[in-house]
């Protein structure tokens, strides 16, 4: 319940593990060596001035620090409570007379059952184990799959309660106001099986997206119904997003020309990112590339996908490059230079129909 976590190292063990192992001998050392009642009460006295100084900088802040403190606060009460062990253990040997190989095998005792319980209690998959949003991001990737693996998804729900977004197979916990972490569960016993932790591409609430796509030399925008908008974020929930630094001047879109890009705009600006295909799939979002590593199309009906030639109206998604290309170049022409053009590539003669690919105009082919 009262436990931080510093990447995958949880803080609370910390503490456990270092007051049995340090203070606790220490405490005892010293009421044996010292003389003084004042300096065997050193180390209470420095940890109870530590417990005030959290308390009044858990007051002096707001938020999250101001809970760090406090569980910093009670993490020196359980010091105290130790070198008060250390004190009963230093008054059995002084004053009782008990003979100091039976202390010492308590303490020994002490330690291993201390070590066998917090092994046990930090490797089950029970809701005090489970690490707050806020510890969530502070860690990678792969030590949140470790950590959250196994657990379940009601355990998930009780301990950081309902989730921005859901589906059926995943839930998603807004971390802060860039990232945000996708648990994926099974289907059959809803278990964490996998984790993410990405940048936040959607505001809690949408109330329109304009969707921009550009491929090659053609433009096409148009706003997302209510159900475009939902496949669209769950596609983008399923996407495996890997943080990627491009040194100046060798970002994908400063070295290579031409390529694939579906924009998306939320909300009148108040988010915008990028599906590109350059070189690679990528998202682009407020000037970041993330490398996408299980690639798929948005789920939207596109009808930027058609293309004219003539009367004939063409997909394309059924055209090479090189045919997309002439393509566009022809259908920028004037009226009177595509009349003087007398090659068409061979796709488009077996797309529109036509008889052969011979020396004929593009208009005297469509004539005919």
């Amino acid at each position: 319940m009262f436990d931080i976590w510093y990447g995958d190292i949880p803080f609370a063990n910390c503490v456990i593990i270092f007051s049995l192992i340090v203070i606790l001998p220490v405490q005892i050392l010293i009421c044996f060596k010292a003389k003084s009642i004042f300096v065997r009460f050193i180390p209470i006295i420095v940890f109870t001035a530590a417990i005030l100084i959290w308390i009044i900088l858990s007051f002096a802040v707001a938020g999250w620090d101001g809970l760090l403190y406090l569980f910093f606060a009670v993490y020196m009460l359980f010091m105290i409570f130790v070198c008060g062990i250390g004190w009963g253990v230093w008054a059995l040997i002084k004053y009782k007379g008990a003979k100091k190989k039976w202390i010492f095998t308590f303490l020994a005792v002490l330690a291993v059952a201390g070590f066998a319980w917090n092994y046990g209690y930090q490797n089950r998959k029970s809701n005090d184990n489970l690490p707050a949003l806020l510890s969530i991001a502070q860690m990678d990737e792969a030590e949140v799959n470790n950590i959250l693996s196994g657990y379940k998804r009601t355990q998930l729900l009780e301990v950081w309660d309902e989730p921005q977004y859901s589906n059926s197979s995943a839930d998603v916990w807004l971390l802060n106001d860039t990232d945000w972490l996708t648990v994926n569960y099974k289907n059959d016993n809803e278990k964490v099986v996998v984790c993410g932790i990405g940048p936040m591409l959607f505001p809690e609430y949408i109330k329109d997206i304009t969707y921009t796509c550009s491929v090659y030399s053609s433009d096409y925008s148009r706003q997302l119904n209510s159900e475009e908008i939902a496949n669209v974020k769950d596609w983008a929930l399923g996407l495996d997003l890997l943080h990627v630094d491009f040194p100046d001047g060798e970002a994908p879109n400063e070295v290579y020309a031409g390529g694939e890009s579906y924009t998306f705009v939320i909300n009148d600006g108040e988010k915008e990112f990028s599906y590109l295909y350059i070189n690679d799939y990528y998202i682009f979002l407020r000037d970041q590339w993330y490398l996408i590593e299980n690639p798929s199309a948005p789920p939207i009906s596109d009808e930027s996908d058609e293309l004219k030639f003539h009367d004939k109206t063409l997909k394309a998604s059924d055209l090479s490059e090189e045919t997309l290309e002439w393509l566009n170049w022809y259908n920028e022409l004037p009226k009177e230079d595509q009349l003087a053009v007398s090659f068409i590539p061979p796709e488009l003669y077996d797309l529109c129909g036509y008889p052969s690919a011979e020396d004929e105009s593009a208009v005297q082919a469509e004539e005919e």
